[in-house]
This record gives C-alpha cells, structure tokens and sequence, in this order.
C-alpha cells in the first residue's frame, strides 16, 4: 500500500511573515487599510504572536503599492515607558 505524501502547512510560525505566506486576515486587513486610508491613527492590540506585526506589515505593504502610495511610519514602541522615549522613537522612525 503506498503511503500519502503529507501536506506541508502552508501557514509559517515563529515570526513576522510577508508577501505570499501571509495568509488569511482579509477582514482585518480591510479594515486597517480603510482606517489607515481616512487617515485614522491604528493601534492593534492582542495577546502575543497573534499576527499583529504581519498584519501591520502587510497593510505597509498594500499602502506603497497603491496609486498613489501612502506614507507609513511605523515604529515598536514596547519598550517605551515614558513620553520622552516614544517621541524619540517616533522621531527616528520618520
């Protein structure tokens, strides 16, 4: 009897993931870019390796190829404990 070859995953762990496996997420994604797009600031918030820096990524990567691309600034602010060091982050992320 001939064993099945088993199927790969095709969903990638253990850190941010762009371009073709990123996978899923497409009402989420929607609506970043929509709020992005009306130029709301978007903050997203969920428990750890969630997906939210590969969502955040792939809405970067949706913004630059529109026409005309948007600019985005986006900076880790997780370990900012104070306003001076977030107004740093953000300065140098621009």
């Amino acid at each position: 009897m001939a064993h099945a070859k088993p199927r790969s995953n095709p969903f990638c762990f253990g850190g941010p993931v762009a371009g073709p496996a990123f996978k899923g997420r497409v009402q989420e994604l929607e609506l970043v870019l929509a709020w992005v797009s009306g130029g709301a600031n978007v903050v997203i918030a969920s428990p750890r390796r969630y997906g939210k820096t590969s969502l955040l990524g792939r809405a970067e990567e949706e913004l630059a190829a529109a026409d005309p691309p948007a600019a985005v600034v986006g900076t880790n602010v997780l370990l900012c404990r104070d306003v001076d060091t977030l107004a740093g982050r953000l300065a140098a992320a621009t």
